[in-house]
This record gives C-alpha cells, sequence and structure tokens, in this order.
C-alpha cells in the first residue's frame, strides 16, 4: 500500500534509455508491429484507417518490450527454449489489448490529445473508436488462442476484465476530493499495472516451467506498471504539454483524483480543502485553477513526496532484478541490465 509522507530510497537516478531493450528486442518489436498490422487488417477500411491512426502514432510499446525479455530471460535462466511465434503472438496480443483500452478511454474522458495526435474521438466522434476497439480486443484473443496455453488464454482474459473494472471504478469516483489512497491503489492496479504485470508474466509463462521465476517477472511487471502510472499522474502536474504528448491538467479537468491531489489534500486547511473539492467536484477545472494547484503543489513540496513513493517501486524493481541476477548464466546479464535501464528511463522522466 502506498505510504504517507517522503520515502527515503537507495534508487540511484542515472542517465539512462530504452536501447538496450531495442537492441536486444528491435527485431521482435518489428515482427510484433507487422503481426499487430497483418492482425488489425480488415476489407472495412475504416476498421484498419482508426486504428492504425493510434497504433502509428508511436507510443513507447514498453509492454510487448517487456513480454519479450521476460520470455527470453527465463529461457536463459532455465535453459528451455525460445517458442518464438508464441511469444511473438501473445505480444501483439498485449499491445492491441492496450490500443483498445486507449481507444475507449478516449472516448470515456472525452480527450482530444493523445501521443502528440487528435484522438481518434476528434477526429471521427465516438461511435467509431468503441467499435475498433472492441474489435481490436477481438482480435488479441485470437492471437492469445494461438499461444496454445490455456494458462495464458485464463490470465489474459481475467485482466481484460480486470482493466475495465479499474476505468469503472475510477469513473464511479470521478469529482470525489475524498478519494482515499487505497481506492487510488485499487484504480492504478487495474487500470495500468494489470496489463504491465500480464505482459511480463506470460512471457514467464510461456518461456518455463519455473515457479519461482514466473512469479519474480509477475511481480516485476505489476510494480512496474505501479511505477509508470504514479509517473504519469505526476507529470500531469509538473510537466508541459508538449513533453507528456497529451494536454497537462487532463486529470483535474475530468474529475480524476491523483495521488499528487491526494497528498496535497492532506497537507491544506479546511478552507483550502473545500476549494479544492469544489474544483474537482465541478469537472471543469480552467487554466487559473491548475495554476493555483499547481503553485500549492510546489508550496507544499508534492513533488518531492511524490518521488519518494516512486521511488520506494523504483527499489523494489532494482530488488527483483538483483534476484534474478544472483548466479545467472552470463548470457543472460545483458537482459537484466537492459530491464534496469528501463527502469531507470522511466525514474528519469520525473527528475
Amino acid at each position: 500500500m502506498l505510504s504517507g509522507g517522503l520515502v527515503a530510497s537507495s534508487t540511484k537516478i542515472q542517465p539512462a534509455s530504452l536501447q538496450p531493450l531495442l537492441r536486444l528486442y528491435g527485431e521482435g518489436l518489428a515482427q510484433t508491429n507487422q503481426l499487430i498490422q497483418s492482425t488489425a487488417d480488415s476489407s472495412i477500411l475504416l476498421i484498419p484507417k482508426v486504428a492504425h491512426h493510434l497504433l502509428d502514432a508511436g507510443g513507447k510499446r514498453i509492454r510487448s518490450l517487456l513480454l519479450l525479455a521476460s520470455a527470453d530471460l527465463v529461457c536463459q535462466l532455465s535453459g528451455t527454449a525460445y517458442q518464438q511465434q508464441k511469444i511473438l503472438n501473445l505480444s501483439a496480443a498485449v499491445e492491441m489489448i492496450h490500443t483498445a483500452t486507449l481507444l475507449h478511454d478516449d472516448v470515456v474522458d472525452n480527450s482530444t490529445l493523445r501521443r502528440g495526435k487528435p484522438t481518434a474521438n476528434k477526429i471521427w466522434d465516438n461511435k467509431l473508436p468503441i467499435l475498433v476497439g472492441d474489435y481490436l480486443f477481438s482480435c488479441a484473443f485470437m492471437l492469445m488462442v494461438k499461444s496454445e496455453s490455456l494458462k495464458v488464454l485464463e490470465m489474459l482474459s481475467a485482466v481484460s476484465a480486470e482493466l475495465a473494472e479499474g476505468e469503472v471504478l475510477q469513473l464511479q469516483y470521478e469529482g470525489d476530493a475524498g478519494l482515499s489512497r487505497e481506492i487510488y491503489q485499487q484504480i492504478i492496479t487495474a487500470k495500468t499495472a494489470s496489463l504491465f504485470r500480464a505482459a511480463s508474466y506470460a512471457g514467464a509463462i510461456v518461456g518455463c516451467d519455473d515457479e519461482n521465476l514466473k512469479q519474480i517477472l509477475k511481480q516485476f511487471g505489476h510494480e512496474f506498471g505501479i511505477l509508470f502510472q504514479l509517473i504519469d499522474d505526476m507529470m500531469d502536474y509538473h510537466v508541459s504539454a508538449d513533453m507528456m504528448g497529451k494536454i497537462s491538467g487532463d486529470d483535474l479537468r475530468e474529475g480524476k483524483v491523483t495521488l499528487p491531489l491526494i497528498i496535497l489534500r492532506e497537507k491544506l486547511n479546511e478552507a483550502q480543502q473545500q476549494w479544492l473539492a469544489d474544483v474537482i467536484s465541478k469537472k471543469e477545472a480552467n487554466d487559473n485553477d491548475l495554476a493555483k494547484i499547481q503553485e500549492l503543489m510546489t508550496q507544499y513540496h508534492i513533488a518531492e513526496e511524490m518521488r519518494g513513493e516512486i521511488a520506494v517501486y523504483g527499489d523494489r524493481l532494482n530488488h527483483s532484478l538483483e534476484k534474478l541476477a544472483d548466479g545467472a548464466p552470463k548470457q543472460s546479464l545483458p537482459i537484466i541490465d537492459a530491464l534496469h535501464q528501463a527502469v531507470q528511463f522511466s525514474l528519469q522522466r520525473i527528475y
């Protein structure tokens, strides 16, 4: 559970990038993208047009990279064969699930910008993105079946339901300034961490039968997802729209209460808390409201506290990688180092 206040951390933020992962799995990622292109194809021309509007807009493909790396790593550690086509199918499936949820989320949130481009719902209205998102979910399940693993199919099916639960739970608490840390944790676990967890766990399931390895990778994906969402929520108040690829302050305008607001609320006096509650509940915060909240966050050092919360997960991720590296064969160490670099790259976004 998220702790209160600033948390000391041994995580050291050093220059890092996704390049080590991309060097190792760039070819696998290219094959994943080709598989997505062919699977999402349809004679109904609007389907690929809407799907590729978002798919071709970029994105780090971090979930696919996690899956490819996890599968490769457990094969190296356990001495099992790398089942390339099954792993590529799952890599594409996870990315298609993610894309489908983004199409749906942008409709629910009435978003106008995604990855620096106008959202699909902004261009085509709401009906098409919803239907194309459903189509991508169906395509993802076809790919999941090809993995020939009932355990993977069961797990990813459950995660698909969990993603929807997370979005509904967030919608249920929109405009509620009293949102607790516990409910916030439930929301980000379901809507973000679940698919990160699924990516690394699916790769491990296909890669080996070692239950200990699978659990370490499953936990690694979960904590990476929490880290990713905490960073995203912090950046919504502290980073420009140009850097984020979406409009900063969107969470506030939509009445979404995230951890930066929860920490701020805990520090305000009664009158300030009432003002904040009014701003959140109306779901129509303007630029002046956002500027005042950012000023209060600076005054109460919210960024520093967020970094402390985030660093806890950075430490946990590094600890998981240390466990994997302990006694690992030499050929697996570049994968572990690349995952470490990916964690550090994520942490760099807030420094």
